[in-house]
C-alpha cells in the first residue's frame, strides 16, 4: 500500500519543503499565477530540488480533492515518526533525565520527536464547534487567588528544560476536519508534544486538515487511540496531570497550577466532555465568560488553555 499523500496550499506545502524537502516527490503548480507569493514558492521549491509540473486548476483541484489549493498542491511521502504514544513520552522523559543528570539534555524541539502519521483517514463534516465554558460574574476569575496545585507532579526541577516536560492536548470527539486543523496550527505554536484524539467520533488528518494547520500537520504528531479514558489513566500513571476543560468546574483555568507535565483535555463540539473522560482527569476548569456569548470554537478555548500554561511555565 502506498504510503504517499497529498498536501495543498502554500502553507501545508511551504512547510513540508522547509521541514522535509526530501519527502516530496512532486510539485504541482498553476503558471498562470505570477504573483510574488507563488514566486517566492517556486523558488523555495527549486533550492529544494523537488520536481515542478505546470497544471490547470481543475488539475490541481482533482489532485487536492479541493478548489481552495491556491494554485499549489503536492504529492508527498509519509515522514518519519514516533509509532506511537509510548515511544514519543519515553523520548521525552529521557531527554528530561539527561538535562537533569547536567548532560546533554537541551531543549526538546517537539517536531524533532515525531511527525503525525497515527491517524485514521476519515472525517466527517460538522457544523462550527464550541466548548462551553460557564458565565462568570465580576471580574474576579482573574485576579489569581491561590492556585489549585496538581496532586501528583511538580514543576520542573531547577536545570530540566521546560521543553523536556510533557504538554499533550486532547481532543475528545472533535469531528470537524477544519476545527482540527485549527487546534493542530495551535498546537504547534504552543510546543505541544502531540495530540490525542478517540479513533471513534473523532476527524483524521486528510488533505483539508492538512491545509487548515498551515503546516502543522506535519510538525504536531497526531495519535488516535482506541480507548481515550484508558489513556489518561496511563498518562497519569507517568505523573501527567490530566486537566479538562469544563463548564461545571468551580474554578477557572487561571486558579490552577499548569506549570508541571500536563494534559489538557477539551471537548466534542457543542456537547463537552463525555462522562467517562471527565471522570478520568484530575482536575477540571473552566474559561471565565464575561459577555453574552456563552461558548467558545474548540480551537480558540484550546489556545486560551495552553499559552495560559505557557506563561505559567515562563
Amino acid at each position: 500500500m502506498s504510503a504517499n499523500k497529498v498536501l495543498f496550499g502554500f502553507h501545508a506545502v511551504g512547510v513540508r519543503l522547509k521541514i522535509a524537502p526530501a519527502s516530496v516527490i512532486e510539485v504541482l503548480y498553476d503558471p498562470t499565477r505570477r504573483d510574488a507569493r507563488m514566486k517566492a514558492f517556486l523558488e523555495r521549491a527549486r533550492e529544494a530540488h523537488v520536481r515542478l509540473i505546470e497544471a490547470d486548476s481543475l488539475r490541481i483541484a482533482k489532485l487536492a480533492g479541493s478548489h481552495g489549493h491556491q494554485g499549489v498542491a503536492a504529492r508527498v511521502l509519509a515522514v518519519p515518526s514516533a509509532r506511537s504514544l509510548d515511544e514519543l513520552l519515553e523520548r521525552l522523559e529521557a531527554a528530561g533525565s539527561a538535562g537533569i543528570a547536567g548532560s546533554a539534555g537541551s531543549a526538546v524541539n517537539p517536531s524533532s520527536l515525531s511527525n503525525p502519521s497515527i491517524s485514521s483517514s476519515s472525517s466527517s463534516s460538522s457544523s462550527s464547534s464550541s466548548l462551553s465554558a460557564a458565565l462568570a460574574g465580576g471580574g474576579s476569575d482573574l485576579a489569581d487567588p491561590a492556585p489549585t496545585t496538581p496532586p501528583h507532579p511538580s514543576p520542573a526541577p531547577e536545570g530540566r528544560s521546560a521543553s523536556t516536560q510533557p504538554l499533550l492536548l486532547v481532543l475528545d470527539g472533535v469531528t470537524d476536519p477544519h476545527n482540527l486543523g485549527a487546534c493542530l496550527r495551535v498546537a504547534d505554536g504552543a510546543g505541544v508534544h502531540a495530540v490525542i484524539a478517540p479513533k471513534d467520533h473523532a476527524a483524521g488528518i486528510n488533505a483539508t486538515v492538512a491545509k487548515v494547520a498551515s503546516g502543522a500537520a506535519d510538525t504536531v504528531p497526531y495519535f488516535m487511540v482506541t480507548n481515550l479514558a484508558r489513556t489518561l489513566g496511563e498518562l497519569k500513571e507517568r505523573n501527567i496531570w490530566v486537566v479538562g476543560a469544563s463548564d461545571q468546574a468551580s474554578k477557572t483555568l487561571y486558579q490552577t497550577d499548569l506549570r508541571g507535565p500536563l494534559a489538557l483535555v477539551l471537548g466534542a463540539e457543542g456537547q463537552g466532555m463525555r462522562q467517562l473522560t471527565s471522570k478520568s482527569c484530575d482536575a477540571l476548569v473552566r474559561i471565565p465568560m464575561h459577555g453574552a456569548v456563552e461558548s467558545l470554537n474548540v480551537s480558540v478555548a484550546s489556545a486560551i488553555c495552553l499559552y495560559e500554561a505557557l506563561r505559567q511555565r515562563g
